[in-house]
């Protein structure tokens, strides 16, 4: 189990590249996590730019903090993503 971690995290690191720098928030009754993304996806040869920002709850609560992520979204025009970075990159390896 350990070596299938072990080639999962090169794998990881030959598909992305980022920059990534955080900042705690404190709400009135809530603390939540901000994390920017910057750099790029790579699969096939190709690059796709990357740019993203992520609100995690640390304390408080859940619906306060998905509020606070929708008007941060509405406020900076960014749409949600699904996808993590890893399927982005094997989407992009998978491009003809």
């Amino acid at each position: 189990k350990a070596e299938e971690f072990i080639n999962h995290e090169e794998i990881l690191e030959s598909i992305a590249w980022a920059e990534e720098h955080k900042n705690d928030v404190q709400l009135i009754d809530q603390l939540l996590e901000l994390a920017l993304d910057e750099g790029v996806l790579l699969g096939g040869g190709k690059e796709l730019p990357l740019c993203e920002v992520e609100v995690e709850l640390k304390s408080g609560s859940q619906t306060a903090c998905a509020q606070y992520a929708q008007m941060l979204a509405a406020r900076l025009r960014m749409e949600p993503e699904s996808k993590s970075k890893f399927r982005r990159a094997l989407s992009l390896a998978q491009e003809k």
